[in-house]
């Protein structure tokens, strides 16, 4: 286990574990996970629904490598110019990714790959809704982005999803995190 996943565990286990659970076993036919990391989502994954299973991510993990088995290609790469043919994918999975990546083109990419109809699915933390604990997470999110590589905690990742050209979007709260799934028309 690498440090990251061991960071991340008090976490996991109060809160996302419930929100991936949620929404994993949604994913379908051929499947990309964009900013796969070090596969967190893979057990959540409904195998029978699963046809292909592609990963990107910048950086190669050996714990993904463990976690995904043998059918399974990783691509070594960035979400905000994907390596992969236009409608390709019927899911594509992006979950704590956009505090660090450009928004705005990413979101485009992963419209670019998914056919007519697929789905997206999701979970993202965003700015808190109060004005102080939002403030204090404006006041916190220089120092936070150096620390942990880019992540940003102000992003309103959530309101650009709703201002996005997904259809039937279905965004879910608890506490900072949104999560959920979306369709391409």
């Amino acid at each position: 286990m690498n440090i990251y996943d061991i960071a991340m565990m008090p976490l996991e286990a109060w809160v996302l574990k419930k929100m991936r659970s949620t929404i994993m076993p949604c994913a379908y036919g051929d499947v990309l996970e964009a900013g796969i990391g070090t596969g967190v989502n893979l057990r959540y994954y409904n195998p029978e629904k699963i046809r292909s299973l592609t990963g990107l991510d910048r950086q190669y993990s050996q714990e993904l490598e463990r976690r995904a088995g043998k059918d399974f290609a990783f691509y070594q790469g960035n979400v905000e110019k994907m390596p992969f043919a236009e409608g390709q994918f019927d899911t594509v999975v992006a979950t704590l990714l956009f505090c660090t990546a450009d928004i705005e083109k990413s979101m485009s990419e992963i419209q670019r790959v998914l056919k007519a109809g697929g789905l997206f699915i999701f979970i993202e933390h965003v700015r808190p809704k109060g004005a102080r604990a939002g403030k204090i997470f404006d006041f916190a999110n220089g120092s936070w982005a150096r620390i942990a590589d880019g992540c940003n905690l102000n992003r309103r990742t959530d309101e650009i999803l709703k201002e996005s050209s997904f259809s039937d979007l279905i965004i879910m709260e608890r506490g900072v995190f949104r999560y959920g799934t979306a369709k391409k028309p």
